[in-house]
């Protein structure tokens, strides 16, 4: 799968499932200037077109041990929280409910099965391609 598809492809999911949630909690993000825990600053974040974007995911997934029995998990978090934070801005992260969210997200994209599927390849795509 090419990853930038990939990525496309999850964007597309996690905006079918945040979207509700946001229209529900009314809540909308801004993008003040402030720096998540990898020093990346929310408005640059929130500006990275998606091929930059896919390389700061690459680069957080690559500093990962692959043989840590719990890689597939932070891997997956940290895709799933750079692309909300990409997407809603950084103000997401600080928000109360923002890691119970995207465990949710995580959970919904690992029950369907060719998802599931289509983010491993995608997980192993990021973390292989030259940075």
């Amino acid at each position: 799968m090419d990853s930038i598809r990939g990525i496309n492809h999850v964007i597309n999911i996690l905006r079918r499932r945040i979207s509700p949630e946001q229209r529900r909690t009314g809540k909308s993000s801004t993008t003040d200037n402030t720096t998540d825990t990898n020093g990346i600053s929310s408005t640059v974040l929130a500006k990275l077109d998606k091929s930059s974007l896919q390389k700061h995911i690459g680069k957080r997934i690559s500093a990962l041990d692959s043989s840590d029995s719990d890689y597939a998990e932070k891997a997956s978090r940290i895709l799933v929280e750079s692309i909300l934070a990409w997407r809603f801005g950084d103000d997401i992260l600080q928000d109360p409910d923002f890691y119970m969210l995207e465990k949710d997200v995580r959970n919904a994209l690992s029950l369907d099965g060719d998802v599931k599927s289509d983010l491993e390849s995608l997980l192993e795509t990021l973390r292989t391609t030259p940075k």
